[in-house]
């Protein structure tokens, strides 16, 4: 991949319930985060999608600096759900420090 690149996906984040609310989502997120801006410094929008039933991690996002995109995807998958997008600038994310 170019170093020029404008858009990246985050794939597959998932965090055991037992594991919530000590921070180790946001230190997930900042190590993503710094990883790319050091590799990809243009990257201008990072791109997630996550399952319509997983309220917590909307939450999360949305405190993290991420936007609902509006758009969905179906899934085709056992659970038949669809799947919300999020977005956010990386710079502009608040994680961990």
């Amino acid at each position: 991949m170019s170093p020029d690149l404008a858009e990246a996906e985050l794939h597959k984040v998932y965090l055991d319930k037992n594991c919530r609310g000590q921070g180790i989502a946001q230190l997930m997120l900042q190590t993503a985060r710094d990883w790319l801006m050091q590799n990809y410094p243009a990257c201008q929008r990072l791109l997630l999608w996550t399952d319509s039933r997983f309220d917590a991690g909307h939450r999360f996002y949305q405190k993290c600096g991420f936007v609902q995109t509006g758009e969905t995807r179906e899934l085709a998958d056992l659970s038949q759900s669809r799947e919300l997008a999020f977005a956010a600038a990386p710079s502009r994310l608040l994680v961990a420090r």
